[in-house]
């Protein structure tokens, strides 16, 4: 498998996977589910694990296909700084998960605020990331330019 291919392999997880920890996030705020809410706390960290193999892929990636994408390198600039603070973002709220989880572990409840400002650190990542894929999607798809 090459750079491009584990690349673009790789960076829908943390895309999808940040909505679905969304809906699961108001579905356990909403129905005061504990489960629900540590559910989504492990896709999370699992879309913090994701973003940070998508991030470290996309240099080779664009050294794999430098000479194909050179008209392209306005798009890539601009993809990478967003790819960038995506990366930056995912790994805060995953930090943000992985404190709510670890109280868990010690047969506590996570602060009603902390379980709020995750729901709401997803929503911006949700966004950060749509922002961040589009312009990943620029780089190749001129149909959407």
């Amino acid at each position: 498998m090459s750079a491009a291919q584990l690349h673009l392999l790789v960076v829908h997880l943390p895309v999808v996977g940040c909505l679905a920890a969304l809906v699961l996030l108001a579905i356990g705020e909403w129905r005061r589910s504990e489960l629900v809410f540590q559910i989504a706390c492990g896709f999370l960290l699992g879309c913090a694990a994701a973003a940070a193999v998508a991030y470290y892929s996309g240099p080779a990636a664009y050294e794999q296909l430098a000479t194909v994408l050179e008209a392209e390198k306005t798009f890539i600039e601009d993809h990478a700084v967003l790819g960038r603070a995506a990366f930056v973002g995912m790994v805060i709220v995953g930090v943000v998960a992985l404190q709510a989880l670890l109280q868990y572990l010690q047969d506590e409840k996570p602060a009603p605020w902390l379980r709020w400002l995750l729901l709401v650190l997803t929503l911006a990542m949700c966004g950060l990331f749509a922002w961040a894929a589009h312009l990943g999607g620029l780089i190749r798809h001129v149909e959407v330019r």
